[in-house]
């Protein structure tokens, strides 16, 4: 038999078998990942071929620019994401289930107020680039300015989807996190192949956004099953939860600042 040796000296029964459910959520974890990132590769090879075909290679230049600017505006979450991987699984583990709750919808409403504030900033700069460098044939055949608000909107969703998958990671349930985004891959492709030969660019920015849209719900949606302390609406219950994300998370911040003026577009 087993004895607990960290303080009562409790009889605790015979040992553990091996974890097979664990290795096995860990193979269905990176089985997920690996699949979600073929089926993304598959779908844009697929669209930029039809890009370059029915738009030309302006579009594909274009689509390449705005794309990245918003995916670098995906790191201001003032390391919400972070703090939440760290602060919550002690608290899920204590049982603390509340508090894990009040962390996370205080970390989802500053990774949305944040992701607001650089979706507009990103937007703006690429609506005079895209005013300034593109022919107003080029601009109205590639429907820039719908494109710039789906992906202003779809940057906000990104950024709180990022988060509620955090969320999902830090419950224990990171095999469910990657079935999400598998899922969501699959709508990327499916919609974006269909969608690029009639809209071009925009029908690539539509499909991003209801990967986004569906990543967004579906990570609600799963942290209700797995907190019940969790609403369907985000609570700002505690300001302490505030500092305590910031306090936690600036750190993150600063380092994925860095890291991306580092990385080249």
């Amino acid at each position: 038999m087993t004895v607990d040796t960290r303080g009562e000296g409790e009889i605790l029964g015979p040992p553990p078998g091996p974890d097979t459910g664990h290795g096995a959520s860990l193979f269905l974890k990176g089985a997920a990942v690996s699949l979600s990132l073929a089926v993304t590769a598959i779908a844009y090879l697929f669209a930029y071929a039809i890009l370059a075909r029915d738009a030309g290679l302006v579009a594909i230049g274009l689509w390449g620019i705005i794309a990245s600017f918003f995916q670098y505006g995906r790191v201001l979450d003032l390391g919400a994401g972070a703090a939440v991987l760290n602060r919550v699984p002690p608290l899920v583990a204590r049982a603390e289930l509340e508090r894990a709750a009040g962390e996370v919808d205080v970390a989802f409403i500053l990774s949305g107020v944040t992701a607001a504030v650089a979706a507009a900033i990103i937007s703006a700069l690429l609506w005079a680039y895209c005013r300034t460098m593109l022919s107003p044939a080029d601009y109205a055949r590639n429907h820039i300015d719908a494109v710039l608000v789906i992906n202003t909107v779809a940057l906000i969703l990104m950024s709180q989807g990022s988060l509620l998958h955090a969320a999902i990671d830090a419950h224990n349930r990171a095999e469910l996190r990657s079935l999400l985004v598998l899922a969501g891959s699959v709508v990327f492709a499916v919609l974006a192949i269909a969608l690029a030969q009639r809209f071009s660019i925009l029908g690539i920015a539509i499909a991003q956004f209801a990967q986004w849209l569906f990543l967004w719900l579906s990570g609600r949606l799963l942290l209700l099953r797995l907190n019940p302390a969790m609403r369907l609406l985000p609570r700002f219950t505690d300001r302490g939860h505030v500092r305590a994300i910031v306090a936690h998370g600036w750190r993150f911040q600063l380092a994925a600042l860095i890291a991306a003026a580092l990385d080249p577009l």
